[in-house]
């Protein structure tokens, strides 16, 4: 005989299960914000530590292979030619790592093939996963009510990021460098596995196009030029035909002499005391921040008298609706300065600023002799071919490199001021 529920009983019954449901993801929320792992499977290269199951540590191998990976990217292999020389050497892929050294891994999970090889998929999937730099990136997926069982995907602004939760295996410069190898144009050469010196970075100065390489061969001897794919045919006004080894002389030229200024300005930087420097930028930093206070009390003032100028006839309805907007706006915009500025005086009164990082990207090619793809790549954002011997070059860190300057003028500046 059936006994059928009463409908008090079911009420609560389901009031119970809600109840667990949300407790549950509150509590996981928490540690998710307090950068504990609360997954189950550690993504290849760390592993959970012996004495905090929610913190990740390296794994000793594992970690050295992504490391190698990152490594290689740098220097201009491509994702598939890496995953080659990883099956080549017989490195387990971490699917068969997991499954050889009896870790856990998910059942019904992601495995690029069946016989658990590398793969150009595996190697993208590594080089883009921001684990890699400290950073723990949790709660992609959930249930959205506690009746539904089915995992859905939730949009990129849920998930929750927590920075340096746990030891980088990359750093952030090399992870960002790789990020940007990545969306331009990074095509394998012919025949080759590593990309073109210039792809993806030289662009045509007239069209904005970004140039191809064409090989001319002339009495069994090649000629390489990189020239417009656009053409005056398709809107290129002065297309620009230049040949590859001049352009490397230019570039590399250009190259020693930004590194030669690197290097004069990192010593001019450690000439100047940290305390200077520190008093310098604590002085800079404080005057925004009076100024921006400044600003952020004259708007809520401004808003707080529109009423009454609305209410004397001083303004129409349409007017008091439009600057009331315009002031919350000024306001909330002063507001951020002064957060943004007030976490930067943080960083200077705890000496956390590491201000010189940058400049070790340039100086480890300051013995350079020949340019490869890895000095192209850390050292140049674009190069635009404005003619034959016409180059506007943007290098990396330049917003670092005029923070500098600017640092040094005013340690400058504050010697001045106390001896005058």
């Amino acid at each position: 005989m059936f006994v059928f529920p009463f409908p008090e009983q079911t009420l609560f019954n389901e009031a119970y299960c809600r109840d667990i449901s949300i407790k549950t993801r509150t509590s996981l929320d928490i540690k998710r914000r307090n950068g504990d792992f609360v997954g189950a499977f550690p993504v290849y290269g760390y592993m959970k530590s012996e004495e905090n199951k929610n913190l990740l540590v390296p794994d000793p191998y594992a970690s050295r292979v992504v490391q190698d990976i990152f490594r290689m990217r740098l220097d201009g292999t491509s994702a598939l030619r890496i995953a080659t020389v990883l099956n080549s050497m017989g490195i387990l892929s971490p699917l068969a790592y997991k499954k050889n050294n009896g870790f856990p891994y998910a059942k019904h999970g992601y495995a690029d093939k069946e016989d658990c090889k590398w793969s150009a998929t595996t190697i993208i999937r590594i080089l883009q996963d921001e684990t890699y730099i400290g950073t723990l990136v949790q709660g992609k997926q959930g249930t959205p009510h506690f009746k539904i069982k089915q995992m859905e995907q939730r949009p990129a602004s849920e998930w929750i990021r927590v920075a340096d939760a746990h030891e980088p295996l990359v750093a952030k410069q090399d992870f960002d460098l790789v990020q940007r190898i990545r969306r331009i144009d990074t095509r394998t050469a012919p025949k080759q596995d590593t990309v073109y010196l210039f792809s993806g970075i030289l662009i045509c100065g007239c069209c904005g196009s970004r140039m191809t390489r064409k090989t001319n061969r002339v009495k069994d001897k090649e000629y390489h030029y990189y020239y417009c794919p656009t053409g005056k045919k398709h809107g290129c006004t002065h297309p620009v035909m230049l040949k590859e080894s001049d352009l490397i002389a230019c570039v590399k030229e250009s190259l020693k002499g930004y590194i030669d200024n690197v290097s004069c300005l990192q010593t001019i930087l450690d000439g100047i005391s940290q305390s200077s420097i520190n008093q310098a930028l604590v002085n800079e930093y404080t005057a925004h921040i009076a100024v921006n206070e400044q600003q952020y009390e004259q708007a809520l003032e401004y808003k707080a008298r529109l009423y009454e100028n609305l209410i004397s006839g001083t303004i129409s309805k349409q007017e008091y609706t439009d600057y009331k907007v315009k002031y919350t706006r000024d306001a909330e915009n002063a507001k951020d300065s002064i957060r943004l500025l007030q976490e930067k005086l943080a960083d200077v009164l705890e000496n956390r600023s590491e201000r010189n990082r940058w400049i070790s990207h340039f100086t480890q090619f300051s013995t350079m002799e020949t340019l490869d793809r890895k000095a192209i790549v850390h050292m140049i954002q674009s190069i635009r071919v404005i003619g034959k011997k016409e180059l506007e070059i943007t290098f990396t860190y330049e917003d670092e490199y005029k923070k500098a300057v600017q640092l040094v003028q005013l340690a400058v500046q504050e010697k001045q001021r106390r001896v005058g």
